[in-house]
């Protein structure tokens, strides 16, 4: 499988080469490019693939800085950069199925600043930048101490490796850092931006009190605070982020199928021949098997609002861009701000009162609802970095509902009145739930299904203790009478129906061939929509006698994973492009 997919990525590059000219060097790129933004020569690697290596193998440009040097307590120092820096340069030419040969340079940031920069030279569009901090082992704290300075008092000095490509030595304050970072999300234009995990949940009990480790934590801030301050930009730039969890993705389970596990673990290996530091830790073998985005976006983020219009809302930069179906065609349009940044999770619900959009804000850990225009603060059952991404239900006499997960791992609810007015957050009780939650008005009121580590839980006006489940893999997405999620490492698809006297035990489904949650509509049967394993949109839907047919991949891409909707005479999958574009494409 991995060869023929090295292929269609060799076929797919040369096409892209042939058809598009070479963007001088010091210009910028006008078509879609990924950047990422990483701490560590391996995170990208073990926490980012396989949708870093998706980018790779599809022929689009790919751009990874790394801001520290990764020197931990080698006794010699520039050796052991130059092995970690030899490492990536082995993997990312193994995911491009070309030679490990590259062409190093120095790029030149500004006056004061050059960073190493390395060109593989059989895909000239794949692009490593070496900052080359001092890592914050051994005492030295470097990017924590920029990110808490404001007074320009703090300065870090950078690393040469061996047979470095710059001159000499650099000296960053935190404002010099962020600079850096606009002016490479400038030069490259990216339309998507990948990160690591700004907001750790504190359930993971190592490396407290930053619950990761405090450079992965100071450059996800560092890379957020930048894209906020690109977006704001002259030029308006369009783009997505996505953040990654990092080292407690080993307490979830394995959410990649088997396949998708080897050529990570493959991938993984190039690298770590080259660094001697890598040792036979159980989290060498775990990380590698999973790869969780911090704020998945879910698949409720598309809805018809009370004139029966078609729209879809993403988060862009911080900011939502609402887009609503004409015709054939789509107008988009961004909305005012919520206040602060919100995370890419989005949840879409028409009750009595119109269409209602919820999100939750990075920034204070809020909810927020839009509608009509204007955004509603609802605060939050629980202030803090664990509080879960909102779920939006209207029941059936019109009211809305929002759900979350508590910092305690349980469920809250604030619901509308008769009026339209917001109550207060109500504990429902609930323990040891994931976030990323699903809701639907059934039969008898709505029912919210939640992942744990062991199972999917029911809430129906109280906890359904016996609900039959396998264990996920991702979070579960209901329909009025079917339930859908991921199954632990297999990455099959389980699906449960609601029979006459409750939910039936899940049927289990073959899977998409991409991580990520599976969407679907029922329209006189099941369609399925996900992710394959080449980033492309893929549909199964069920069979007149049972079970499912193949999956059937798309042409289009998405940066995650796609949502489906039915108008009752055609299903439509939505997702946001590799170019940070909604992609929309009929199904029948």
């Amino acid at each position: 499988m991995r060869n023929a997919r090295v292929l269609a990525a060799l076929v797919l590059a040369g096409l892209v080469v042939a058809c598009s000219a070479r963007v001088p060097s010091g210009s910028v790129s006008t078509g879609p490019l990924s950047l990422q933004v990483v701490a560590h020569e391996d995170d990208d690697l073990l926490f980012m693939n396989p949708e870093l290596g998706d980018d790779v193998r599809s022929g689009r440009p790919v751009v990874t800085v790394y801001l520290t040097s990764g020197e931990s307590n080698a006794q010699d120092v520039p050796a052991y950069i130059a092995q970690r820096q030899a490492g990536v340069r082995a993997a990312y030419s193994a995911m491009a199925g070309v030679a490990d040969d590259w062409r190093g340079s120095a790029l030149t940031v500004d006056a004061d600043h050059s960073v190493e920069q390395y060109e593989l030279k059989a895909r000239p569009e794949v692009k490593l930048l070496f900052v080359n901090l001092p890592e914050d082992h051994g005492g030295s704290h470097a990017l924590r101490r920029l990110w808490a300075d404001r007074t320009e008092s703090v300065r870090a000095t950078t690393l040469l490796p061996a047979n470095a490509q710059v001159p000499r030595r650099y000296r960053y304050t935190r404002y010099a850092l962020l600079d850096l970072l606009q002016t490479v999300m400038t030069r490259f234009q990216p339309t998507v931006i990948r990160t690591q995990d700004s907001n750790p949940e504190t359930s993971y009990p190592h490396w407290q009190p930053f619950y990761d480790h405090p450079d992965h934590l100071m450059t996800a801030k560092f890379t957020d605070e930048a894209a906020r301050l690109y977006r704001k930009s002259a030029h308006q730039p369009v783009f997505v982020q996505v953040n990654y969890r990092d080292y407690n993705v080993e307490q979830v389970p394995v959410n990649l199928d088997a396949a998708q596990q080897r050529d990570k673990l493959d991938d993984f290996a190039k690298y770590r021949a080259h660094d001697p530091m890598v040792g036979n830790q159980q989290s060498y073998e775990d990380w590698p098997r999973r790869m969780y985005h911090r704020w998945p976006r879910g698949v409720s983020w598309v809805g018809k609002d009370e004139h029966g219009v078609l729209r879809a809302f993403a988060v862009r930069g911080g900011e939502v861009t609402a887009w609503s179906r004409r015709g054939p065609a789509w107008d988009s349009t961004d909305l005012a701000s919520a206040g602060g940044p919100l995370a890419p999770a989005l949840s879409v619900a028409t009750g009595r009162d119109g269409l209602h959009v919820c999100g939750r804000r990075t920034d204070d850990n809020t909810i927020a609802c839009w509608r009509g225009g204007e955004w509603t603060s609802l605060g939050s059952p629980s202030p803090s970095i664990d509080v879960g991404v909102p779920f939006a239900v209207a029941a059936a006499d019109g009211p809305v509902s929002v759900f979350v997960r508590t910092t305690a791992g349980g469920l809250s609810r604030i619901s509308q009145d008769a009026n339209g007015k917001w109550g207060d957050w109500v504990d429902l009780g609930g323990t040891g739930l994931l976030d990323g939650l699903a809701a639907v008005d059934g039969p008898d009121g709505v029912e919210v299904f939640a992942s744990t580590t062991g199972g999917v839980r029911r809430w129906h006006g109280g906890w359904d203790d016996g609900f039959p489940s396998a264990v996920p893999a991702a979070p579960p997405v209901a329909l009025r009478d079917a339930l859908l999620y991921r199954v632990a490492n297999t990455g099959e698809v389980a699906v449960s129906k609601r029979g006459p006297s409750g939910w039936l035990p899940p049927v289990l489904v073959p899977g998409p061939g991409g991580p990520g949650q599976v969407a679907a509509v029922d329209r006189g049967g099941l369609r399925l929509v996900g992710r394959d394993a080449e980033g492309r949109i893929t549909t199964t839907r069920e069979l007149p006698g049972g079970g499912f047919g193949p999956w059937t991949a798309r042409k289009a891409g998405t940066v995650d994973y796609p949502t489906v909707v039915t108008d009752g005479t055609e299903d439509l999958a939505l997702a946001i492009g590799p170019d940070g574009q909604l992609t929309t494409d009929s199904l029948g």
